[in-house]
């Protein structure tokens, strides 16, 4: 096999212009060796900047070791975590229906200051939101897909004097029937990358 160089291994997706939530996990069909997976999102969830993150941890390292050898007799390992979270700076309803569930939000109104005063409330329990999250890349030529996610919400005002209320999505990928983590190119053909 001939070097491969580092502009030969260059592939990089890099800034975000989208980060688009379906309510259902993602589904995969196979067909002669090339898998399918089923994108259409129901949100293009406005997200800060500076509080979306994605990361896989470390591996945890099992060593094994005998009398009489310095080295591992065996070493094992557990995958790390996957953890993912992001602030949603909203209080649109259809957003609280998702974060906190639909049964959890209701209308409410009062009177205060001469003046009738309408809008939600949101009872903060705990509520799983599941589905697939989508990543547009800056270019709209790349997608990063995380199929069968799992969050949770938390409301999130952090800095009142520059920031407004939001609501922290965290969470998780559940194992499922296909690739957790998908990148995809715009107009690639099946099975090319």
């Amino acid at each position: 096999m001939a070097l491969k160089t580092k502009e030969n291994l260059k592939d990089v997706f890099s800034g975000i212009s989208s980060v688009l939530f379906q309510s259902t996990a993602a589904t995969f069909t196979t067909n002669s060796g090339v898998t399918t997976v089923t994108l259409d999102p129901d949100y293009d969830l406005p997200v800060h900047v500076d509080d979306l993150s994605l990361s896989e941890g470390d591996p945890s390292i099992n060593h094994y070791k005998v009398f009489g050898l310095d080295t591992d007799w065996v070493a094992t390992t557990t995958k790390g975590d996957f953890d993912l979270s992001m602030v949603v700076p909203t209080l649109h309803e259809d957003v609280l229906k998702l974060a906190y569930g639909v049964d959890a939000i209701s209308t409410v109104s009062t009177t205060y200051g001469g003046s009738n005063w309408a809008g939600v409330g949101a009872e903060l329990g705990t509520h799983e939101v599941r589905g697939t999250l989508a990543l547009l890349n800056q270019a709209k030529d790349r997608l990063l897909i995380l199929s069968n996610v799992v969050l949770w919400a938390s409301l999130t005002y952090d800095n009142g004097s520059t920031d407004p209320v939001g609501i922290r999505l965290s969470g998780t990928i559940e194992s499922n029937n296909g690739p957790d983590i998908l990148f995809l190119k715009k107009g690639s053909e099946q099975g090319q990358a």
